[in-house]
């Protein structure tokens, strides 16, 4: 297998009022292709700045990150998918919409079938004509992790998955991932 994530001696630091906080020093990792991989640690270790530099949503002050052999600049974002710790999710969308939506946004196309396996798969399919503004944070969750797979990405970047579900969603996002890492 190849990597299909490197880090390479990333640093990133961050100014604040009371000087430079040095969010990531020297992290380097390989993920490769098929592999569930979990970056842990306590609170303010680096998790999601590391996540943001993997997205291209903030650069390292140094070293590399590469995804499939690129930069992540030059990812086309269709390739990844990604579901934040707290989803923003549209209040006057409907689960369904949502994910639909999303899909679009990436240039694709859903199915119904599509649609119907991933909100089964999630447990949201009596649900998904509800607004998300009527929804839990764990099924608002749920909806960011359907989002998330619907268009079949090649990478999957779950930041916090499990936060604010109950242990049957818990079940389920496992459930899913060995199913993705199948796929």
């Amino acid at each position: 297998m190849s990597a299909i994530i490197s880090f390479n001696q990333i640093d990133k630091s961050f100014k604040s009022r009371t000087g430079p906080v040095q969010a990531l020093e020297k992290l380097s990792f390989n993920v490769e292709a098929g592999q569930i991989f979990g970056l842990a640690g306590i609170n303010g270790a680096g998790k999601t700045t590391a996540i943001r530099t993997l997205l291209g949503l903030c650069r390292p002050d140094s070293g590399e990150v590469i995804i499939n052999g690129v930069c992540p600049s030059k990812i086309n974002p269709a390739e990844i998918g990604f579901a934040p710790e707290t989803p923003d999710l549209p209040d006057y969308l409907s689960i369904a919409e949502v994910i639909e939506y999303s899909c679009a946004l990436l240039g694709h196309s859903l199915t119904e079938a599509k649609l119907k396996q991933v909100l089964a798969d999630l447990e949201l399919e009596e649900q998904a004509g509800r607004l998300c503004a009527n929804l839990s944070k764990g099924n608002r969750q749920r909806v960011s992790l359907a989002a998330a797979i619907a268009h079949e990405p090649q990478l999957i970047v779950l930041d916090e998955p499990t936060s604010g579900l109950d242990p049957l969603g818990r079940k389920l996002v496992k459930k899913l991932l060995k199913k993705q890492k199948e796929a």
